[in-house]
């Protein structure tokens, strides 16, 4: 069987086992078809999760992204690959192990990335190195909002909520509502409680901060200011000291 993509063939060299209504789908979709519906359907697995995996959705999926992936890393060489300025290796994105372990895919404030991450990674992996600088960039203002008196509380307190919210915000103007939702969801993946309430509530202030400013090169110091605003005005929420999640305005 041989599927065209992106107007290229890939030939089942690539190790896939698809029905015939899979594979017709493939065939007959565009490709931006199919990644809204991969990213659909990654967003839904929090929810599939409890009611018991299919695996074989899921199987079919993993073989979307593979041959997704086979369609555009034939685009890059190493001179000009996505990751190579922040020294990332070459086909970073087809190597499992390097995005789980390697230490370049950890989000600053929380570690090595998920297992539904590595895919997502896999499958937005032009985005995904801003993605992670992004992170480090949003952690380090919370820092210094912190050191300078302007907000307290990294873990779960009002810095906390500018944090997701800014990291949300910066995403969206790189690459859009969409994908960076897609990048959230996965890395809040598994988790429970009422910090994860307050993380999904702020990552979606964030990307509504964001959105107007897609694809203007709006500056991170703008951003920042908005998010920070936002807080100010009580847009965002964070878990007070009696352990009640609340407006950042209280």
């Amino acid at each position: 069987m041989t599927i065209f993509v992106h107007g290229l063939s890939i030939s089942n060299a690539i190790e896939v086992d698809l029905s015939s209504i899979e594979a017709n789908w493939l065939m007959n979709t565009t490709t931006q078809e199919q990644l809204d519906a991969i990213a659909s359907y990654i967003n839904s697995l929090e929810q599939t999760e409890e009611d018991g995996y299919n695996q074989g959705d899921i199987d079919f999926v993993i073989d979307v992204i593979n041959n997704l992936i086979g369609t555009t890393t034939s685009t890059y060489d190493e001179s000009n690959y996505p990751g190579k300025d922040d020294g990332l290796p070459f086909e970073w994105w087809l190597d499992e192990d390097y995005i789980r372990n390697s230490g370049d895919f950890n989000i600053a404030f929380e570690g090595a990335p998920n297992a539904k991450e590595v895919a997502v990674f896999a499958l937005f992996f032009e985005d995904s190195p801003a993605h992670i600088v992004n992170s480090t960039i949003a952690f380090a203002k919370a820092q210094e909002l912190v050191a300078d008196g302007t907000l307290t509380g990294i873990g779960d307190g009002k810095a906390d909520a500018f944090r997701h919210a800014y990291w949300n915000a910066l995403g969206t103007a790189d690459f859009g509502p969409g994908t960076m939702k897609v990048f959230a969801d996965a890395h809040e993946w598994g988790e429970t409680g009422l910090s994860v309430t307050m993380d999904f509530y702020n990552n979606h202030k964030g990307r509504i901060i964001g959105t107007p400013h897609y694809n203007t090169n709006v500056s991170d110091e703008v951003l920042s200011d908005e998010v920070l605003e936002a807080v100010n005005d009580g847009d965002l929420k964070y878990i007070n000291s009696s352990g009640n999640l609340v407006h950042t305005n209280l």
